[in-house]
C-alpha cells in the first residue's frame, strides 16, 4: 500500500523561507526524512529512509534539510543570447556563473519550486528512473547537485508553505511518497 508523503515541516516560523533548515516529517507515520551520511548505493547515491522520532540524536541530526531555490548555471546559457555572462572582465569563459532563482529568506510559496539539500552532506534529494528493490517505487536519494536538478514543486492549500499544515511535493508528475514496506 502506498503512503503519500503529506509532508509536515518542522521549523520555529510560522512560514518557511528559501535557506530555511528543516525535519519533514511523514503525517501518516510520523517518520523524519532521513540521509545517513555514512550508507552509500552502489550508484554513489547517499541513502535517503524513513526514521522514527525516537531514534537516537546522531541518527535524528541527519533529518535536517536546507529548502534551496532553484538554482540557473549560466554557463550552460547560449552565449549568443546572453554574451554579458562571458565577456565579463576579469571572469574566465569557462566559469559557472550560478545564481538562485529567488534569494535566501524569500517565504515560499505554494506552486513553487525548491530543492531540499541534505544538510550534514550537501547532497540534493533527488529521485532516480530506477525503481527501489524494496518498494518497487522510484528510489529516493542523496546526490551532488552537479549530478541532477531535481526541483520539487511545493503543493499546499493555503498562500505559503507553512509549518502548521501539511505539505506535498511533486517531481515530474508524481508525489514524493513512501511504502508502507519501507517504514
Amino acid at each position: 500500500m502506498r503512503i503519500l508523503l503529506g509532508l509536515l515541516s518542522v521549523a520555529y516560523a510560522s512560514v518557511v523561507r528559501y535557506g530555511s533548515h528543516i525535519s519533514l516529517i511523514h503525517v501518516q507515520s510520523d517518520h523524519l526524512l532521513n540521509s545517513l551520511t555514512k550508507i552509500q548505493w552502489a550508484h554513489g547515491g547517499q541513502i535517503v529512509t524513513g526514521i522514527s522520532k525516537g531514534s537516537d540524536n546522531e541518527v535524528v541530526g541527519s533529518a535536517t534539510w536546507i529548502v534551496r531555490a532553484p538554482v540557473k548555471n549560466t554557463a550552460t546559457l547560449s552565449a549568443k543570447k546572453l554574451p554579458y555572462f562571458t565577456t565579463q572582465p576579469g571572469v574566465p569563459k569557462e566559469s559557472k556563473d550560478v545564481f538562485a532563482a529567488k534569494p535566501a529568506g524569500t517565504p515560499i510559496r505554494c506552486g513553487d519550486e525548491v530543492k531540499m539539500e541534505h544538510a550534514e552532506s550537501g547532497l540534493i534529494l533527488s529521485v532516480l528512473d530506477q525503481k527501489s528493490q524494496i518498494t518497487r517505487g522510484l528510489e529516493v536519494v542523496g546526490l551532488s547537485a552537479d549530478d541532477r536538478d531535481d526541483t520539487f514543486v511545493v503543493e499546499c492549500a493555503q498562500d505559503h508553505w507553512d509549518t502548521k499544515a501539511p505539505v506535498k511535493f511533486r517531481l515530474n508528475g508524481e508525489y514524493l511518497s513512501s511504502d508502507s514496506k519501507a517504514m
